[in-house]
C-alpha cells in the first residue's frame, strides 16, 4: 500500500470512532432504528469532517467520496470456501474480504464493532448479502475472527469506504 492509503485508513478509524461513539455510545442497532440511525448519521459525519479539518487533514474534492453506513455485519459459512465469488476471484475465508449488493469490486471498507469498538478493513470481491436479509455486508471469517464475531454471528457495526476502485468486472 501506498503511504497515502495509510493516511486514509486512519482517518477512516478517526471518523468511525468519532461517529461510532456519538450515535452508538448505550445501545445497539436494529431493525426498527436502523433507518432513524441512518439519517442521524449524516449529521455526525458532518461534526466529524470539522474534526478532521482540525486535525490538518485536507480532503480534496474528488477524495470526498466516502460513504459511511450503520447496520448488520455477518460472515461467510466455511463451505464457500475455495468457490468463485461475483468479481470472478475464489473465495478464501482467510483473507481480509467482504460481499456487499452494490460497492464496486476493489472498494476498501473499513467495519467497526459498535458493541466492542474493535475494527477490520476488507476488500469487497463479492456480492450479497441476499437482498431479503437485513444484513448490510457478509465477511471472511477472517475478518470475522479479528472483530471477535465468531461466535456472535451477526453484529451491529458501522462501516466506512475507505478507497473506492471501481472495477471493470462489476
Amino acid at each position: 500500500m501506498k503511504d497515502h492509503d495509510w493516511t486514509w485508513i486512519f482517518v477512516g478509524i478517526v471518523v468511525l470512532v468519532i461517529v461510532g461513539i456519538a450515535i452508538f455510545a448505550g445501545h445497539n442497532v436494529t431493525a426498527a432504528n436502523k433507518d432513524v440511525e441512518i439519517a442521524n448519521l449524516e449529521a455526525q459525519l458532518e461534526t466529524a469532517n470539522a474534526s478532521l479539518t482540525d486535525l490538518a487533514v485536507q480532503v480534496t474534492q474528488s477524495e470526498q467520496r466516502m460513504i459511511a453506513w450503520a447496520g448488520l455485519a455477518s460472515f461467510y459459512a466455511e463451505k464457500h470456501h475455495g468457490k468463485r465469488t461475483a468479481s470472478g476471484e475464489r473465495f478464501d475465508m482467510n483473507a481480509f474480504t467482504a460481499a456487499h449488493r452494490t460497492l464496486p469490486f476493489g472498494s476498501l471498507v473499513l467495519v467497526l464493532d459498535t458493541r466492542r469498538f474493535t475494527w477490520t478493513l476488507v476488500e469487497i470481491t463479492d456480492r450479497g448479502p441476499a437482498e431479503w436479509t437485513e444484513r448490510d455486508i457478509d465477511l471472511s471469517r477472517a475478518a470475522a475472527r479479528q472483530l471477535g464475531m465468531e461466535r456472535d454471528g451477526i453484529i451491529p457495526a458501522l462501516m466506512l469506504t475507505v478507497k473506492g476502485r471501481p472495477s471493470t468486472q462489476d
